[in-house]
């Protein structure tokens, strides 16, 4: 079935007439100050507000777990821990921009870490907590990657995520000396944040969706500064 001119005719003008709406808007900004400064601070607002959230969390270093069984102790650890939560999303929002082989990669490496953190934690009775640090500096270089929408090898996703798995396991088991079903459930929420933080990133991508994409960035981009706020708190609070 064959169409007249019309279709396309239309679709043409929509087109001119949204790019003619974005030139006008863009001259005539003046005219539209509180929507810029809505969208300004909105942009500087929501990080600070996460931080102080988090805030209360990063003193105490751990979350609380104490009287729950090891398996749901372990299955909160991740999600209640705001450097290891943090983490996982950055990896995860990262590793679904790029593609599906990076999936494989991280899911297979961040496992591996897990289990190695942990096993390492379990063996090694004098071993310390990592600080902040590797945590924050890797969350926020992910997250900025993210932002900047940059391709790096699959290599480059498989060192973060054997290093994510590693920090987290370690930490989890030396702080809550989670063994057996503990580590089952460190394992089984590391897996499912990783697993839903990159079907979002792919889907956002592969939607085509420019708006899409863009809000991705976002939020990549509130990821990367809550996590140089807290980096610079740690450093300013490090004696």
């Amino acid at each position: 079935m064959r169409h007249g001119p019309w279709p396309a005719a239309a679709g043409t003008e929509r087109s001119a007439g949204g790019a003619e709406h974005r030139r006008l808007y863009r001259r005539h900004r003046h005219l539209f100050p509180l929507r810029d400064r809505v969208t300004r601070h909105s942009l500087i607002a929501i990080p600070a507000l996460l931080v102080l959230v988090l805030l209360p969390a990063t003193a105490s270093a751990h979350p609380v777990t104490e009287g729950l069984d090891p398996f749901s102790a372990g299955l909160l650890h991740p999600v209640l821990a705001p450097n290891q939560i943090m983490l996982l999303l950055a990896l995860g929002l990262w590793a679904g921009q790029q593609g599906r082989q990076h999936l494989h990669w991280s899911t297979g490496l961040l496992l591996a870490g897990l289990l190695s953190g942990g096993t390492v934690a379990v063996l090694d009775e004098q071993a310390t907590l990592f600080p902040y640090l590797p945590y924050l500096v890797l969350s926020s270089a992910l997250a900025l990657l993210t932002a900047l929408k940059l391709r790096l090898p699959v290599i480059i996703c498989a060192a973060a995520a054997l290093l994510a798995g590693g920090l987290t396991g370690h930490e989890t088991v030396l702080h809550a000396r989670l063994t057996g079903d503990g580590t089952i459930g460190i394992v089984a929420a590391s897996l499912a944040i990783l697993l839903i933080c990159f079907n979002t990133g792919w889907l956002t991508t592969r939607a085509g969706k420019f708006w899409m994409q863009i809000a991705l960035r976002i939020l990549a981009g509130w990821l990367t500064a809550l996590s140089l706020m807290m980096l610079g708190l740690v450093v300013l609070q490090t004696p």
